[in-house]
């Protein structure tokens, strides 16, 4: 028969000071556990800053650089087709002025939500201020589609109208040239509003 187990000597079954060191080691653990996490979090939020436009959701102007750099460096060395757009929204100083900037932002915010929509594969930068810019590699027809599709939904004169201006490049390779274009494009696009629409210019 097993012995009885006697409560007054359970001292001697049990090191109390193993027990300590092991509660301390488990904490110290914790701790660093704790720390590599929250240093990871932060790293991707610091990195998520730092590439995101934070009002719009869409890339911002930091990454754009940053990825033009690398696609200008990729494009001379294998010459692909692609597209570049180049995106301004008309009207949105007279916005800011007459109904306040929280509508402005309103306005850049539906903005690029609708160029969310329409290009869901490319890549949609805003470049500053009301300006966007996209990069995409589908064939020349569904771009062209897409910018189609673009302005129907982006052409109320009294909140969304987008000026476009788009090049496309079948193997030049030479991206900063055909994102020159598609600026003037699009400037050319704005003026013809504005003459259009006189009364939005401010």
């Amino acid at each position: 028969m097993a012995a009885a187990f006697d409560k007054k000597n359970v001292h001697t079954y049990v090191d109390t000071s193993k027990v300590v060191r092991i509660k301390e080691t488990i904490e110290v653990v914790s701790f660093f556990l704790a720390s590599e996490l929250a240093s990871q979090l932060f790293l991707e939020k610091l990195e998520y800053i730092s590439n995101i436009d934070l009002l719009t959701g869409v890339l911002n102007r930091n990454c754009m650089n940053a990825q033009v750099e690398e696609l200008v460096i990729r494009l001379e060395m294998n010459p692909r087709p692609y597209s570049v757009a180049a995106f301004d929204i008309n009207g949105l100083k007279l916005i800011n002025d007459n109904m306040g900037h929280p509508q402005g932002d309103r306005l850049l915010s539906d903005a690029a939500n609708v160029l969310k929509e329409i290009f869901t594969d490319d890549r949609i930068y805003r470049a500053g201020g009301d300006e966007f810019v996209i990069i995409s590699f589908d064939s020349k027809e569904l771009f062209e589609n897409k910018i189609a599709v673009l302005r129907e939904k982006a052409s109320n004169p009294d909140w969304l109208y987008f000026a476009v201006g788009t090049c496309y490049d079948e193997n030049s390779g030479n991206l900063r040239h055909t994102m020159q274009i598609a600026d003037e494009k699009m400037y050319r696009d704005k003026n013809k509003f504005y003459e259009k629409y006189p009364e939005k210019k401010r």
